[in-house]
């Protein structure tokens, strides 16, 4: 199966099967049909939303996925909005994260450079600052600092950081063995506006986390 690289209204993201570029082959199928009295669009298996994310503004979106980092990518993308998520604390989180010292931790020792696995998934600077961002962000949410949703904005954000600089050349199942250009860079988490939960329809939107049959079936 192929990986390809696909825009998802944050990021670049190698993620394999994602459906991006099927979007308008989809559009033109499904609002084709005569959806009389069909307001909600189900979304199984959703990976990280791509699929949900273009038809949030036409339906309510029912949305669950049982990979946690693709579950919280989704979540960011089409839960999250100005209502929900402060945009300036945001923005002096993760200020904060990028100038965090490096630490060694679970990234680094089980795959960065000279760590003690002896995998070459991230440089040893950046798996030490994946380390150290990870630590903060936990204990902002243990000492209740940040609220369920500042949490998963700030994990996705990581997310994109670090697929940017994964010493990989598609997916993640293997690494290079010399570190290429991208892998070299400093890891940086980079802000990212939410949209605004628009005025003019009630459409509601939820994801969820885990096997879809037994999360959706009573919703």
């Amino acid at each position: 199966m192929l990986y390809t690289y696909t825009y998802q209204r944050y990021f670049i993201m190698r993620y394999i099967g994602n459906k991006d570029k099927l979007l308008e082959f989809l559009s033109e199928n499904i609002l084709n049909l005569d959806l009389t009295n069909i307001n909600t669009f189900v979304d199984v298996f959703s990976g990280t939303g791509a699929v949900s994310n273009f038809f949030k503004n036409k339906f309510n979106i029912l949305s669950c996925e049982l990979l946690h980092s693709s579950y919280i990518i989704s979540k960011s993308k089409i839960e999250l909005t100005n209502d929900n998520i402060d945009l300036n604390k945001m923005k002096k989180l993760i200020d904060n994260l990028n100038n965090t010292e490096e630490s060694s931790g679970f990234i680094f020792n089980m795959y960065s450079e000279n760590g003690s696995s002896n995998r070459l998934y991230f440089s040893e600077s950046n798996g030490k600052k994946i380390d150290s961002i990870i630590s903060k962000i936990n204990e902002w949410t243990t000492k209740k600092q940040i609220t369920y949703n500042e949490k998963i904005y700030l994990i996705s954000t990581l997310l994109e950081a670090v697929d940017k600089v994964s010493n990989i050349t598609g997916v993640y199942g293997s690494y290079l063995k010399k570190l290429q250009n991208n892998a070299k860079n400093k890891i940086e988490l980079n802000f990212k506006s939410t949209e605004s939960k628009s005025k003019s329809n009630d459409f509601t939107h939820n994801v969820y986390h885990g096997e879809s049959y037994d999360t959706l079936k009573d919703k």
